[in-house]
């Protein structure tokens, strides 16, 4: 039996859920998969049953040291890890991002029998919101270049991106697109509906019949300072924002909700595991994503939170950013705002809230999306990508 491994050290299992389905795919494909990763307090799910776990990462430099001492230490880690891979007998090894591609690539080099490398990015890496300074840019560009030019095969999360990847390295062979779906979730319509009540229920002192969420990471450049604004004009909506977030960030909403008169009917959920996000959002009447253009990687988004509501069966009011734009138009499952119009956003809510004709044709177009906008869809581009390549 080959060995596929997901090289993903530093980074917890708990929350990769793209990564796990990846390798529940190499499963079915008929690999042996090794995850390579860092949690340490980490309880292997049934997902992952069959994966074989080895925890690793890579150790920090602490202090001041000279130029040498840096490379030695780094050069120590590239060999600690090479020990980890090498032990492990791989034939493939998958790559959560460019900085695993490179040292996978560097290690291996020195194998006697070379596996062969996938490059899965998560984003449009070039682009990300993090890569400022040009030199950066460039110096980033000829590392992907010249490591995508020696993979089997590359994965980029929607069209857009794989498009332009492809123009900017003048690469032969498009990378393959996966999208970031969920399986097609069961919805427990009785639990949901259980949910939506209790929640109702903590907002009857606000007259709040109308629930709209944001799910994920809450940080800035989500739109969520736009949402609570909006919500502020729309005395029976309220706000659910599930997801982690920094102290000084969320006081920094909740200042933001009290100036604007909606601090009593804004809340805060932890996050909760990916599958069982469709108790909550399925729970709400819209879920939305007013994600700000701050860089090519946020213009060309499509999040995970945009299926994790299509499998919820709710309906969406997303930016006018073209991959969301796109699915929306598509399918009809919602509207398009301009992210940092609070009054755009806050119109968008009303004729969702107000038009029932509009709002129950969303829902129906949703049972189409949710049949085509799932991971047992998506996973099968992947496993022809495995026998195309990888064989």
């Amino acid at each position: 039996m080959k060995t596929y491994i997901k090289l993903m050290p530093g980074l917890p299992l708990s929350s990769a859920s793209r990564n796990k389905r990846e390798m529940a795919a190499a499963q079915e494909a008929g690999y042996r998969v090794v995850a390579i990763y860092y949690e340490p307090d980490y309880v292997p799910e049934a997902e992952l049953a069959g994966v074989e776990l080895v925890p690793f990462k890579m150790r920090p430099l602490k202090g001041k040291h000279s130029i040498l001492s840096k490379w030695k230490h780094i050069f120590g880690e590239w060999i600690r890890l090479g020990r980890v891979l090498h032990a492990n007998h791989p034939d493939v090894i998958s790559c959560h991002n460019l900085p695993n591609l490179e040292v996978a690539y560097i290690v291996t080099r020195f194998f006697l029998r070379r596996p062969k490398l996938i490059y899965d990015s998560h984003e449009f890496d070039l682009y990300a919101r993090g890569v400022r300074k040009e030199k950066d840019r460039a110096k980033r560009c000829r590392k992907e270049r010249f490591l995508m030019r020696r993979c089997a095969f590359s994965i980029m999360v929607n069209d857009s991106i794989a498009d332009e990847v492809q123009k900017i390295h003048a690469l032969k062979q498009r990378p393959v697109v996966i999208r970031s779906t969920p399986y097609c979730w069961e919805l427990d319509e009785a639990e949901i509906e259980r949910h939506r009540q209790a929640v109702l229920r903590e907002f009857a002192p606000q007259g709040v019949t109308f629930l709209a969420m944001f799910h994920g990471g809450l940080s800035s450049g989500n739109g969520i300072e736009t949402g609570i604004r909006a919500v502020a004009k729309i005395p029976s909506a309220a706000l659910i924002l599930m997801g982690n977030s920094d102290d000084e960030y969320r006081r920094t909403l909740e200042e933001i909700a009290a100036k604007c008169g909606a601090a009593e009917r804004l809340r805060f959920l932890p996050p909760v595991p990916v599958n069982e996000i469709w108790k909550y959002a399925g729970a709400m009447d819209v879920g939305i994503m007013p994600i700000e253009n701050l860089c090519l990687s946020y213009y060309y988004t499509l999040p995970n939170k945009f299926f994790e509501n299509v499998q919820s069966l709710t309906p969406v009011i997303c930016s006018d950013l073209p991959e969301m734009h796109r699915l929306v138009d598509e399918y009809g499952i919602g509207l398009i705002c301009e992210p940092e119009n609070v009054d755009d956003l806050a119109q968008c809510l009303e004729r969702m809230r107000t038009d029932r004709e509009f709002y129950n044709s969303c829902k129906q177009n949703l049972l189409r999306a949710k049949r085509e906008l799932c991971w047992e869809r998506e996973k099968t581009v992947l496993l022809d990508a495995y026998r195309k390549y990888l064989l």
